[in-house]
């Protein structure tokens, strides 16, 4: 419990967000550490990139070291826990378009302005599953617009489009990753595409059981060097969005197709 104590004085010193709980047995003895502003705001930053729950329910056991505790400190998840605790009202629309990524201000966001950006995200959405140009989004949202849905001034252009895209893209990313990491096993799939530039992409699918049902879902697209087995094997280890959203579930199986050279692999 000391070594506890003098952690929160180096890294807490005004005692704002760091908490700890005692055994019941044995009071000097600490069962776990928490933050308070994360814990608190927890439904917020369940919105934001790279959220974690680590120091909302509590690391304990071998978890419960300094190095965690001051990582923590200085992660983008507390800073906003932070910013929520000074900031408790309700975010401006203009701030909502301003924030990067989008889903961080949305999270604060008051109900209108929620349905009003989620309006615009469905529009991006139905653009993005018909694949249709970005340009598209402007005219359908001026058209919706004419019928007297209120969808704002700003970000009605392509880019707008490709901004609501990439936060939609992010959150499905966010749920996958979820998934991924309480399977104790993976099989990632990889086969050959050829887009209009007649440049060689890898369109690389994972499958997996998550409770109690075989999934598969698409991960990325991904340019490739040189279509050999080495070339396409070092496109599906490499998957820095899933590692860095703390992906840590072990693979199992990897299929790969779409290349004659794949025959002359190694095993």
């Amino acid at each position: 419990m000391y070594m506890i104590e003098k952690w929160a004085k180096d890294v807490d010193p005004q005692k704002e967000w760091l908490c700890f709980e005692t055994s019941e047995k044995d009071k000097t003895v600490v069962k776990q550490v928490y933050c308070r502003l994360c814990r608190k705001f927890s439904s917020k930053l369940r919105a934001i990139r790279n959220f974690n729950d680590k120091f909302v329910n509590g690391i304990s056991g071998n978890s419960l070291k300094k190095d965690n505790v001051v990582k923590h400190s200085k992660s983008d998840m507390h800073g906003h826990a932070v910013n929520f605790e000074k900031n408790p009202g309700p975010l401006s629309l203009d701030a909502i378009y301003k924030s990067t990524p989008l889903g961080r201000a949305f999270a604060s966001a008051s109900a209108t302005e929620m349905e009003t950006v989620g309006r615009l995200m469905e529009i991006a959405y139905m653009v993005a599953i018909e694949e249709l140009p970005f340009s598209k989004f402007q005219a359908i949202a001026n058209l919706e617009i004419r019928h007297g849905v209120k969808l704002g001034t700003a970000y009605l252009n392509d880019k707008g489009c490709k901004t609501f895209t990439n936060c939609i893209s992010e959150t499905i990313l966010e749920d996958l990753v979820g998934e991924l990491n309480e399977c104790p096993y993976l099989t990632i799939l990889v086969d050959g595409s050829t887009d209009v530039s007649v440049q060689e992409k890898e369109l690389i699918y994972v499958f997996y059981v998550y409770s109690g049902q075989v999934r598969f879902s698409f991960l990325r697209l991904k340019n490739v060097k040189h279509v050999t087995a080495e070339g396409i094997m070092a496109v599906s280890k490499r998957q820095p969005r899933l590692q860095e959203r703390g992906f840590n579930s072990p693979q199992a199986g990897l299929s790969m197709a779409g290349s004659n050279s794949l025959s002359k692999s190694s095993a």
